[in-house]
């Protein structure tokens, strides 16, 4: 089972990779969005239960601390709130395209990418 920064890292390279380089970014919502319906991240995006009862999870909610923040910042959020991977070496395009690449090759990871790659 992958997790939501994993599931929002090789979405929003699914999506860049289509783009050119004046591509703004998505917002929040719209790769929370676009990271539920690849089913990378098995369980859901929001809510759920635990032994204590209902909590509230977004499965977004590493996206400033883990993936924004850090030495190298693997997403970037820009001046009108859109996120886009990082284009630094070691950064997230790199990180998201050897996540995916991984996703494809390692069948017992029981994880299922719909872009249609072989």
């Amino acid at each position: 089972m992958a997790s939501g920064n994993v599931a929002m890292l090789v979405s929003l390279l699914l999506v860049q990779e289509t783009k050119d380089d004046d591509w703004k970014g998505l917002t929040k919502e719209e790769l929370v969005d676009v990271a539920t319906k690849s089913e990378i991240k098995e369980d859901d995006f929001a809510g759920g239960t635990t032994q204590t009862g209902q909590y509230i999870y977004n499965g977004a909610s590493g996206l400033k601390s883990q993936l924004c923040g850090g030495q190298v910042p693997l997403i970037v959020k820009t001046k009108q709130s859109k996120y886009k991977l990082t284009n630094t070496h070691l950064g997230g395009l790199e990180l998201a395209r050897d996540l995916h690449d991984r996703i494809h090759e390692e069948k017992n990871l029981n994880i299922q990418c719909k872009c249609g790659r072989s």
